[in-house]
């Protein structure tokens, strides 16, 4: 891994509890999109709530503990409320399902950390990526509706709480990179 990868990743061991939370029910709605229909409305919650996340970054871009990263419960709370609304919205039958699958369930991030070092550092930088998306899609509002762009981002999240091989989490790493 180059120095240059070391700087596009987020380090996931730094992240408080609560942006962990809010970044695990981001995955879950982007898992529920693979089989949804969802809007750009969908895809802009995720963004915006990615944005949310990012703005409270310290000033190493490490998601810290404390007040610059949702260290605050309430915070964290009101995000995940506003994820799991629209995974209702678009997946209803998850609000009440009697035989859970798991497909949509939010991911615990911290499940990360026990994944082999290659496979962790890439799902680290597949978030610090999934935030510079966020971030392609703020300058440029048409990002919203390009399927393309929706593929990726959606991509990349969902990636994070799969088991799969390197090959794979690069390729999904290779296709933000060409988007930011």
């Amino acid at each position: 891994m180059s120095e240059n990868d070391n700087k596009n990743r987020i380090d996931i061991e730094k992240m408080s509890g609560s942006a962990r939370e809010v970044l695990g029910a981001v995955v879950g709605l982007a898992k529920t999109c693979g089989n949804n229909p969802y809007t750009d409305d969908t895809i802009r919650l995720i963004c915006d709530t990615l944005l949310e996340l990012n703005g409270r970054c310290a000033a190493d871009g490490q998601l810290a503990e404390g007040g610059t990263a949702l260290g605050d419960a309430c915070d964290a709370a009101g995000l995940i409320e506003q994820l799991h609304a629209e995974k209702y919205r678009i997946s209803p039958g998850c609000a009440v399902c009697q035989s859970r699958c798991g497909n949509t369930d939010d991911y615990d991030i911290a499940l990360i950390s026990d994944e082999e070092q290659e496979k962790f550092h890439i799902k680290e930088e597949l978030i610090y990526y999934a935030l510079e998306l966020a971030k392609a899609a703020q300058r440029d509002n048409a990002l919203y509706s390009d399927d393309g762009y929706r593929l990726v981002l959606l991509g990349v999240l969902t990636v994070l709480s799969y088991d799969m091989s390197v090959k794979g989490l690069e390729n999904a790493l290779e296709q933000a990179k060409n988007l930011v």
